[in-house]
């Protein structure tokens, strides 16, 4: 089953969504969320109905209030609904759909209940569907990488979602990125939506949808692949840049974060500051974590990394250039005598010839 757009469902299902919409601006919420429930019971991948649904049940919830009691009862009622959607699930995910939804009617940051849809409209190869749901359930466990990245990999599969959905999305991985730079299955994530992104910008998803020609392709694949390389390495240098920032200032507050001075290090060192880096990297060896064999690993590494870009500077049409590079060549072989990294011989900066 395909998504459908309001020219794609029953003319029925039209009809009853058209008076749904215009209760809705009337603040007829009751009367909106009915009908859009009797539409999505009869065509279950309507995503603007579905849309159109989840704002009418979120602006009933925020106009009804939502202290503890409201919250109690309207949880109250739920937990059979949801077991009998489980039920269903399996033989029949539009049915468990509408179950779940008569649940987020009185209670629309319902976890339990989202998941069914997601569930449901993945069995039904819904992805905008199981998108608009993931990010509730992110919104309801921001800390969750694996409910993150489920959501960008909805997003990714869905394809032609807004802009500011795939933003959100973004938005919501570059978070858990912060604390977790190093995390590959985050960045994998990260790269899969961004990339998705640009090949919707480039004309590549209407084709897919058997719109748009491998002429429209082919007229802005230059600036696609252009842009794509852009936005990857300002990206990259941008979320860096943003970190350090971030970790700095908490560093202010929290001098003795040896785990936040660590990944600190990382940052400086991805961004080639190594001296900065071995610095940070120092004040971890001196802590209770100095005795972390990883430590002395990414320490040994970015003194190697040094000497590389060290290396790589070095002005190839200097007289004595071959001997500027034995001479580095030779310091960096010499890492590999066993000796601990931070016994190591500092490197000073070597004056560069000009041109």
């Amino acid at each position: 089953m395909a998504e459908k757009t309001v020219n794609e469902v029953s003319r029925e299902a039209r009809l009853l969504f058209t008076k749904g919409s215009e209760a809705a601006q009337r603040d007829n919420t009751d009367y909106a969320i009915s009908l859009f429930n009797q539409v999505l019971e009869k065509e279950p991948g309507f995503y603007d109905c579905r849309k159109a649904l989840r704002e009418a049940q979120l602006k009933k919830a925020g106009s009804g209030g939502t202290g503890f009691f409201k919250k109690m009862m309207s949880g109250a009622g739920s937990s059979p609904q949801i077991a009998k959607a489980k039920m269903v699930l399996g033989k029949n995910p539009g049915e468990a759909m509408a179950i779940a939804e008569q649940v987020l009617n009185g209670d629309p940051n319902n976890s339990s209940a989202h998941r069914i849809i997601v569930d449901g409209a993945q069995a039904l190869e819904l992805p905008r569907t199981a998108a608009l749901s993931y990010e509730t359930l992110v919104k309801n466990s921001p800390k969750d990488r694996n409910l993150a990245i489920e959501f960008a990999q909805a997003l990714a599969a869905a394809g032609d979602v807004s802009e500011s959905e795939n933003n959100r999305g973004e938005k919501i991985l570059m978070d858990l990125l912060r604390d977790n730079p190093s995390d590959g299955e985050l960045n994998t994530a990260l790269k899969n939506l961004s990339a998705r992104k640009t090949m919707d910008q480039g004309g590549y998803a209407a084709l897919e949808k058997g719109e748009g020609s491998f002429r429209d392709i082919l007229k802005n694949k230059t600036e696609a692949v252009s842009l794509e390389q852009q936005n990857r390495v300002v990206k990259n240098e941008d979320v860096t840049e943003r970190l350090i920032g971030e970790y700095e200032t908490r560093l202010q507050t929290e001098p003795n974060n040896q785990k936040l001075t660590r990944s600190l290090a990382d940052l400086y060192r991805d961004k080639k500051d190594f001296d900065k880096a071995l610095e940070l990297y120092g004040r971890v060896k001196n802590s209770e974590m100095g005795n972390d064999p990883s430590l002395d690993t990414a320490i040994a590494n970015t003194i190697v990394k040094r000497f590389d870009h060290q290396i790589s500077t070095i002005n190839p049409f200097a007289a004595d250039h071959s001997d500027q590079v034995a001479n580095l060549q030779a310091e960096k072989t010499g890492l590999s005598d066993g000796r601990r990294p931070e016994a190591r011989r500092e490197i000073p900066d070597r004056p560069r010839h000009p041109l």
